[in-house]
């Protein structure tokens, strides 16, 4: 991941584990007005979120068509400031299907960090 500001992925992952792994994620929606939604995540390796989400969810079908997205942690001591992330979606199934919940493996592959 190329990181313009100097963030350790140790202060990115300390960031991560402070929030509660709350992030919110940015994707294009309808009509190209930005989508951002709220998910919990988690960090896999030094280059990737995970998350687990329903397959039918709004956000889910909108990164499907339009996977890259931005992903802002806050800092814990300034709601003003914290780290973004461009990074790509990937999807896999997991689990059981039901009629209204289908799991799918978010994967967010990071490709570039910044502080703001």
């Amino acid at each position: 991941m190329i990181n313009n500001q100097g963030i350790t992925s140790d202060q990115m992952m300390e960031w991560l584990r402070k929030s509660n792994g709350n992030v919110y994620v940015s994707c294009m929606g309808e009509d190209g007005y930005p989508n951002i939604s709220v998910r919990h995540v988690e960090m896999n390796g030094e280059n990737a979120l995970l998350y687990t989400d329903n397959a039918n969810s709004r956000t889910v079908q909108l990164m499907m068509q339009s996977p890259k997205v931005i992903v802002n942690l806050l800092s814990d001591t300034d709601p003003y400031h914290g780290c973004k992330m461009k990074g790509e979606a990937k999807f896999e199934q997991t689990g059981e299907s039901s009629l209204q919940y289908t799991p799918v493996r978010v994967t967010i592959i990071l490709k570039e960090m910044f502080p703001y």
